[in-house]
């Protein structure tokens, strides 16, 4: 019995450690009840997911941040990424596309769909990264997926935290490089626009 109590003590020293330390576990398979709303800055996917658009970048600006409740931390890595269904009632039909990442396939349909892929320690993407991301098949079913991700946050100057999360609609802004030609794109048309009106 004193050996056991030894080493139940010795296992919640250790767990206690690493929390200390602010060492993250290792991403277990999510469900889709497993994301949490959040909201992110400089952490980008492009383009916009969409049904038979099977290659996507998945990318970090030199300083992302998530925010949780109104408090906005740094993100320090990212681990997993899918494609979560709104409600657990719209499907997402998809398939692996081989060697991505070395991040393992998931894919769950009930309830909820979601379509991804989750790494390890070694396979983490760090601010300023990316990496590219291959669905074999895909259909989205006019379902306007959200981003759901594992991600690693500086919670304080000492701990990271780490937990499963997924983006809002609104999180699904171009970057800096696309807005500008979509900027520049719109201002070209503007000439044509007022000579039409000057000719009618």
């Amino acid at each position: 019995m004193r050996n056991k109590t030894i080493r139940l003590y010795a296992v919640i020293a250790v767990f206690a450690l690493l929390g200390a330390l602010g060492i993250a576990a290792s991403a277990d398979p999510p469900s889709w009840s497993s994301f949490d709303p959040a909201e992110f800055d400089e952490v980008y996917l492009t383009p916009v997911p969409a049904t038979d658009q099977l290659t996507y970048s998945l990318s970090m600006g030199a300083h992302p941040t998530i925010t949780l409740s109104g408090n906005t931390y740094a993100v320090n890595w990212i681990q997993a990424y899918f494609l979560v269904s709104q409600d657990q009632d719209t499907p997402i039909d998809a398939a692996n596309a081989v060697g991505v990442n070395d991040w393992t396939w998931e894919y769950k349909d009930t309830p909820g769909a979601i379509a991804g892929w989750h790494g390890t320690d070694p396979d983490r993407i760090h601010p300023g990264e990316d990496i590219t991301l291959a669905y074999k098949t895909l259909n989205i079913n006019n379902n306007k997926v959200l981003s759901g991700m594992h991600i690693g946050y500086q919670k304080t100057s000492t701990f990271e935290d780490s937990g499963w999360y997924k983006t809002t609609l609104a999180a699904y802004v171009p970057e800096p490089s696309s807005m500008i030609a979509i900027c520049v794109g719109l201002t070209s048309l503007i000439p044509a626009v007022l000579r039409r009106r000057h000719i009618s």
